[in-house]
C-alpha cells in the first residue's frame, strides 16, 4: 500500500516547463548580451540568418536539457518504470 501511494504521489518534473519557458522569454527581451541580445540585435537590422541560427541554438539547448532531465528523472524514479 505504501509503495502504491509513493508511486502515485510523487510529482513529475515536467509541469514546471511552462513557467521555465516564460522565464526564458522574459530574459531574452531584456538581454544586453548572449543569445537574446543577438536575436534582438538581428531583428533590428533584419538579419534573418542570425535569428534562425540563434533559434537553432535554443532548440539544441532545449533538446539537451530535456534529455538531461529525462535521464535524471528516470534514474531518480526507477520504481515508476
Amino acid at each position: 500500500m505504501a509503495a502504491k501511494l509513493l508511486k502515485h504521489g510523487t510529482l513529475k518534473v515536467y509541469p514546471g516547463y511552462p513557467h521555465g519557458m516564460a522565464t526564458v522569454h522574459a530574459e531574452q527581451i531584456n538581454a544586453d548580451k548572449g543569445i537574446g541580445f543577438l536575436i534582438n540585435n538581428a531583428r533590428d537590422f533584419l538579419r534573418i540568418d542570425i535569428i534562425i541560427f540563434c533559434l537553432v541554438i535554443y532548440a539544441l539547448l532545449g533538446i539537451g536539457t530535456d534529455a538531461i532531465v529525462r535521464a535524471l528523472e528516470h534514474r531518480a524514479l526507477r520504481y515508476r518504470t
